[in-house]
């Protein structure tokens, strides 16, 4: 071979080798940025609240964790009690909220046939996006009046907050168990019915223990969402000094709510910040001590964990009966002769009951006949109808919810959405029914705000996440230390609270950065909202990767490409729709967030806009739901618009992330032409786009599909376009 040859494959060799030593680097500050943000956020909330405390003595550390009343006249500022409140209420949320969710599920991933199974998959992926603002508006409503009307108390009770919660965090629970049950082994089922069990006995007592790992996932994901919600809460409870609260019928006092409360009534360096400093850095210590449980419950009933122990079991048992054959049973020490005297008692007992079975077993085929079997059958099928009725009631629960909201916002809220009111850039001046006349902001600004949140958090997420990913999955041993501390980082960064998220947030880019002072506060809600949909992005992304087949890997390999080259040129084309979809779903959460944008930039608006918006900091359409519902004489109507408008561009969303899932991009395209439509008609009150963006997105979602479907079936359409 030619000297010049080698030479060039040499260089081009180092040349590669360098390039992937600096792309390896580059991810790997991205992995340390994300495995220490919460190490550093918790240090820096822990350093503002020592000097909160040091700066207004008044404010008793030891009467903070210990005392019973929250009263700020009074200079009385007591939080452990909020926190006992808290978990109680979560506790009780979890338990209402968790046997419907599994029982749903089971229903929805075994019962229903594929095609009702789909269907329902779907209504409970909206309501698992359907923001935390709207449960609050139907707590603060629905809820607090039927439980006023039946025990005839005040509302906001600790038992209306408990309902809210649990309604709020089933469909979370749900989505996971069903994606958990789904991804069970076949042949666990296969078994249990060979062995005579029916359809629902199979999976109650086989699907469900085996899926219990996904299930205990989506658990630890319903506990994050009811420990750490906070405009649901402040919208629902009604908030009381002193605490904490064990009588359901009472009022009841939160620590998120009161967060959310009081980090507008005073500015940096007020005692009225410095307890809300402290109130966050309590918070955030309590989320990561319940996430450390859960996670090691979690790990103790893995299989791995089962595995483990059962072995160390059956070794221990072995060595006792070797030493009892050595030594003798009374040369033991008393501990392991109570130990063997046990063991065959157990031993004994099991035998017995096996024999007891086999007996009644025998005796049933003896005496057996036609009509026997008979009534063996009928009973089997009576056990199951009743079973899957069991497991029906509990599946309803998804439907009527949905229903009741889609009710609940439609009623006064389709005659609220108008058009006035949704292309008007200022403030907006009606009359009620009652003759009462209020002013509010129009919905084009913050309509617009959210576009402009959603496009840039993701334009921030989506390139750092997918390289985060890479990193996790190409260069890291699944094994090594680094990995696990990467795997937990990722799932406590989903963990904490939106409201920790915004005070975080409102010290970095507000305090310290500036942002204010440079008329992009706008831009700190981009940033944080970035930060916060990293771990959904990571995490997709990662698990596509993983499941790209392996043969493409060490193909790639195996022709001389570097983990960069193989990593770019390679996976990301085959991963590209995984990562679509991730941004469908990280739309989904930016548009349902209302905390963060409560505490950056607070309720009060003056632009008329976009450039005001973005120098100020302004309204989303989550926030100005919810700063609408915090007036004294609340107009419930426009609420109720705002909320329907929401769910409507999350069911647009909830078909395109499905769409994309199964690589239909046309219709994706489609639809999101019409988004796009929709928002520029809105902001530039172009009536006559508005509507044919409804058509666009209507066509792209049903129509589109439906002809491609009928052309494929009876072939009466030969158009291009349409052809797969």
């Amino acid at each position: 071979m030619d000297k010049s040859i080698i030479y060039t494959q040499k260089k081009t060799a180092k040349k590669n080798r360098k390039k992937d030593s600096f792309y390896r680097s580059f991810l790997l500050i991205l992995f340390l940025f994300t495995a220490f943000f919460i190490i550093f956020a918790l240090v820096f909330l822990i350093a503002a609240s020592i000097n909160g405390f040091v700066s207004h003595p008044e404010m008793s550390f030891s009467y903070f964790l210990f005392g019973n009343e929250y009263n700020p006249a009074s200079e009385l500022f007591a939080a452990g009690f909020m926190i006992v409140n808290t978990l109680l209420v979560s506790f009780f949320a979890i338990l209402i909220a968790v046997p419907v969710s599994v029982f749903t599920a089971v229903f929805i991933a075994k019962v229903l046939p594929k095609k009702f199974s789909n269907f329902m998959f779907a209504i409970i992926a909206i309501l698992a996006a359907i923001p935390s603002v709207v449960y609050g508006a139907f707590g603060a409503i629905i809820i607090n009046d039927v439980i006023t009307a039946i025990f005839n108390v005040q509302a906001g009770t600790m038992l209306a907050v408990i309902l809210t919660l649990a309604f709020m965090i089933m469909p979370t629970i749900t989505l996971l168990s069903i994606t958990a049950i789904n991804s069970t082994d076949r042949k666990l089922e296969e078994s249990a019915y060979a062995l005579g069990a029916t359809k629902t006995q199979t999976s109650l007592y086989v699907t469900l223990r085996a899926a219990k790992g996904g299930i205990i996932v989506g658990i630890l994901l319903g506990i994050a969402r009811a420990l750490g919600e906070a405009t649901a809460v402040s919208m629902v409870a009604s908030q009381t000094n002193v605490g904490p609260t064990f009588n359901l019928l009472g009022n009841i006092r939160l620590i998120t709510a009161t967060m959310m409360s009081q980090w507008g009534e005073g500015g940096p360096g007020t005692i009225e910040r410095a307890s809300s400093l402290a109130m966050c850095t309590l918070l955030f210590i309590v989320v990561i001590l319940v996430f450390i449980i859960l996670k090691v419950f979690e790990s103790y009933y893995s299989i791995e964990s089962i595995e483990k122990r059962n072995i160390k079991k059956i070794s221990k048992e072995n060595q006792l009966n070797s030493n009892i054959q050595k030594y003798g049973i009374d040369n033991l020490s008393l501990k392991d002769q109570r130990k063997y005297l046990e063991g065959q008692l157990i031993k004994k007992y099991e035998k017995k009951k096996v024999s007891n079975e086999n007996y009644s077993v025998t005796k049933g085929i003896n005496f057996s006949d036609a009509l026997v079997i008979k009534k063996i059958r009928n009973y089997k099928k009576t056990k199951e109808t009743k079973n899957n009725i069991m497991l029906g009631l509990f599946a309803s629960v998804g439907f009527i919810l949905l229903g009741a909201i889609i009710i609940f916002l439609m009623i006064g809220g389709i005659s609220a959405l108008n058009w006035e009111y949704l292309t008007t850039k200022g403030k907006y001046t009606f009359v009620n029914d009652t003759g009462t006349t209020f002013t509010v902001d129009g919905l084009a600004i913050p309509l617009i705000g959210t576009l402009f949140t959603i496009v840039f958090s993701l334009l921030i997420a989506i390139p750092f996440g997918v390289l985060i990913a890479i990193y996790f999955s190409i260069y890291l041993q699944k094994t090594s230390k680094r990995a696990k501390i990467f795997s937990l980082s990722i799932q406590l960064l989903t963990s904490i609270p939106s409201i920790v998220y915004g005070i975080i947030a409102s010290i970095l880019f507000l305090q310290l950065m500036r942002l204010e002072s440079l008329n992009v506060v706008a831009l700190s809600g981009v940033f944080i909202m970035a930060i916060v949909l990293l771990p959904t992005i990571v995490k997709t992304t990662e698990q596509a990767l993983n499941d790209v087949d392996k043969g493409q890997k060490e193909g790639s390999y195996a022709l001389g490409a570097t983990k960069y080259k193989t990593s770019t040129k390679v996976l990301l084309k085959q991963v590209y729709p995984q990562i679509i979809s991730s941004a469908v779903v990280a739309t989904g959460i930016v548009l349902a967030d209302s905390a963060i944008f409560f505490i950056l930039y607070g309720t009060a608006f003056d632009g008329n806009d976009v450039g005001d918006w973005i120098n100020q900091g302004g309204p989303t359409l989550a926030l100005e739901m919810y700063a609408m519902s915090r007036g004294g004489i609340v107009p419930w109507d426009q609420v109720k618009a705002i909320g329907l408008l929401i769910v409507f561009l999350i069911i647009i969303l909830s078909i395109s992330a499905g769409l994309v899932r199964e690589k239909k991009f046309k219709e994706v395209t489609i639809i999101f032409a019409g988004f796009i439509l929709f928002f520029a008609s809105v902001y530039f009150a172009w009536k006559i786009v508005f509507f044919i963006s409804l058509g666009i997105i209507v066509f792209g979602m049903l129509i589109y599909p439906l002809l491609i479907y009928l052309n494929k079936k009876y072939h009466f359409l030969n158009i291009r376009i349409l052809m797969e």
